[in-house]
């Protein structure tokens, strides 16, 4: 079970230290976060590129150094609240034993020397963490598999080509595009699968019917009670029923 954003329920404060105790509360697998650049290098935990603050500006990640950006507090969604860099944030799930699942977002324009910082700057923490690294950017991932030890994976809204290569040692796809057979493929491989973002019951049941190894979910502590009583209560029926309904066909 993976904590989507870092959150306990679907309307908290994401990417955020004001969630980070209370997920940890619900005994998450992983809690998957996003990370970004600023300026002057520094990662901070935020989903989107450019922020807005409560004062009305709006604030590009990376063209924004650190020190003016952990001063503004940001609106978002209602919630208003001041960033996170990712040090801070690791150190507490580190002190709490709280492994995470950390999307790095960022473009081609990223260089291989930034990526050896990121590395070298961030490293020690994500290894005592066991974290994982996953990226939608496939060659960030291929990039900064030479330069850690760390698990990446490719994260991905479509389904993509599966083979045995060691970069991508799992797969976290978007959930409508997950079936049976990718399920299949990927083990016989021996990476793992991770599917995105599933909340309903129902869906939690169905992927662990098709093989499905980790959740992503806003709703950790219910999904966590739903994988608990599975074996117990999983309507076989209703699944097998949701599953063909959703399978997607491969021709």
């Amino acid at each position: 079970m993976i904590a989507h954003k870092g959150v306990s329920y679907p309307n908290a404060v994401p990417n955020s230290l004001i969630a980070l105790k209370r997920t940890i509360a619900t005994h998450p697998d992983y809690i998957e976060i996003d990370i970004q650049p600023t300026k002057d290098g520094v990662y901070v935990l935020t989903h989107n590129t450019k922020i807005k603050t409560v004062s009305g500006e709006t604030l590009d990640i990376s063209k924004t150094n650190w020190s003016t950006l952990k001063n503004k507090k940001v609106t978002e969604d209602g919630h208003r609240f001041y960033l996170t860099s990712f040090s801070k944030y690791i150190d507490l799930a580190n002190n709490k034993k709280q492994k995470l699942l950390v999307e790095l977002k960022l473009n081609q324009t990223i260089t291989d020397e930034q990526l050896k910082q990121f590395v070298a700057k961030y490293g020690k923490q994500m290894k005592e963490n066991k974290s994982e690294i996953q990226s939608m950017n496939q060659n960030v991932i291929k990039r900064i598999y030479q330069y850690t030890s760390l698990t990446t994976g490719l994260l991905s809204p479509v389904k993509n080509t599966v083979d045995r290569n060691q970069i991508s040692k799992f797969y976290a796809i978007e959930y409508s595009k997950v079936d049976a057979h990718l399920s299949s493929q990927i083990r016989q491989h021996n990476k793992d699968l991770y599917s995105w973002t599933v909340n309903d019951k129902l869906d939690v049941e169905t992927a662990y019917m098709i093989g499905v190894n980790g959740v992503i979910t806003d709703k950790p502590r219910e999904t966590r009670t739903i994988l608990e009583n599975i074996s117990e209560k999983l309507t076989y029926r209703r699944a097998f029923i949701s599953m063909i309904l959703n399978q997607q066909s491969d021709i």
